[in-house]
């Protein structure tokens, strides 16, 4: 039975609960939840607190949920579920009371083992060492204290839930015997536990400016920055001189990260997954999949930008620049043709899935719809655009960069 007839059938009365994702190869584990107490089924990975999978997960293999993941297995098959990342193990048979228990410990940050699964961990390596009373990961947001993340920030750029990155930020401030978040980076730096000071990326900031990609990009990756905004001279439109102290040429994007100036947003960007993605936002290297997502994040800055600035410089010579003008006109019909025929493959520049490709075509798309023709008689390539302005992380990156006239 299809998931959203078992949530039809749910007594309406059923408390919010906590939200759990099913990845199953039948329904029937999905039928088997739907029963339980306390817990609202969701089809939405960014609407999901918890996963629940009874399918093999393997280290080297497909990569593991990024929530906090119980999967019911025993054996070979429960030890490699937790190798692969998974934070749960129940066997496939618990008892609902005893599924129920683990979902609600895994909801608060806890990790979830049967007793007869503890021997066979005596002989496995940590997968968090301890080191100098912090685990890895506490050490990694101790970092992330440092740079000023909020629990909520911590759990985007660790990939947890709220619950678990609430968890660990207690459990650092308990283990350093701190009395607030600002005391633990204190008490983290004295043995050398927290590394972050000074490693607080910046990106200088020009409105109206491709910068705005950039904010975008750290929010889809959920790494903590601080935003250092430059405003356009109202009558020319250039960037203020103060941007020249930051790069010779006072353009902008620039990011700052460990005392490394870098400028250019396709070399952001890729600074940016290669440094802190993990994997995300981009196809595997060497791919042909790869291959495409480059062209992609390049033709961004070359093919498709170019025809627009030469009409934006155009278009303020007046009458004398009209027979080029049709020349550009006509260069840019064909480009958004070609755009559109790519997007309607597959839904998104790059294959499939969302990429940083989108992310880097969105302001050709953007400055097209205000003067390359880009318009609903283009459905494939308008609607993408939509879908794109309308990620939670595209409308907090305009909360971050300040008024965007290219918005909608």
């Amino acid at each position: 039975m299809p998931l959203a007839a078992l949530l039809e059938r749910r007594p309406a009365a059923a408390p919010a609960g906590l939200a759990v994702l099913v990845r199953a190869a039948g329904p029937a584990l999905a039928a088997r939840l739907a029963r339980l107490p306390g817990i609202r089924l969701v089809e939405e990975e960014a609407a999901a607190t918890v996963v629940v999978t009874d399918q093999p997960l393997a280290a080297g293999g497909p990569p593991a949920p990024m929530l906090p993941t119980l999967i019911l297995a025993e054996g070979p098959a429960a030890l490699a579920g937790l190798r692969a990342g998974a934070q749960a193990v129940l066997p496939p048979d618990a008892a609902p009371d005893q599924v129920a228990a683990g979902l609600a410990a895994l909801g608060r940050g806890l990790a979830v083992l049967p007793p007869a699964l503890l021997a066979g961990l005596a002989g496995r390596e940590p997968s968090v060492p301890v080191e100098a009373g912090l685990t890895r990961r506490e050490r990694e947001v101790l970092d992330l204290l440092a740079a000023g993340a909020s629990n909520k920030v911590i759990a985007r750029r660790l990939g947890l839930s709220f619950h678990t990155a609430k968890a660990h930020v207690a459990a650092v401030l308990q283990k350093l015997g701190a009395g607030s978040r600002a005391d633990a980076v204190a008490r983290g730096r004295g043995p050398g536990w927290c590394c972050c000071e000074g490693r607080m990326i910046q990106v200088h900031h020009l409105n109206n400016s491709r910068s705005q990609r950039i904010l975008w990009l750290l929010e889809e990756l959920g790494l903590p920055y601080e935003v250092i905004r430059y405003e356009r001279d109202p009558a020319t439109m250039l960037a203020p001189p103060e941007l020249k102290r930051i790069h010779p040429l006072g353009k902008s994007p620039v990011l700052v990260e460990d005392g490394e100036v870098l400028a250019e947003s396709a070399a952001i960007a890729e600074y940016l997954l290669e440094r802190h993605g993990a994997g995300r936002l981009a196809p595997a290297p060497g791919s042909p999949g790869y291959r495409r997502f480059r062209a992609w994040m390049h033709f961004a800055e070359g093919s498709a930008m170019t025809p627009l600035l030469v009409k934006l410089y155009l278009l303020r010579v007046g009458e004398a620049a009209a027979p080029v003008l049709a020349r550009i006109d006509g260069n840019l019909a064909a480009m958004l043709d070609y755009l559109e025929a790519e997007v309607a493959r597959e839904g998104w520049f790059a294959g499939p899935d969302f990429t940083a490709a989108d992310v880097m075509m969105s302001f050709p798309l953007e400055a097209a719809t205000q003067r390359g023709g880009l318009d609903e008689s283009r459905p494939a390539l308008f609607g993408l655009l939509r879908r794109l302005q309308s990620r939670p992380a595209y409308r907090r990156a305009l909360e971050r960069g300040g008024p965007y006239a290219y918005a909608t």
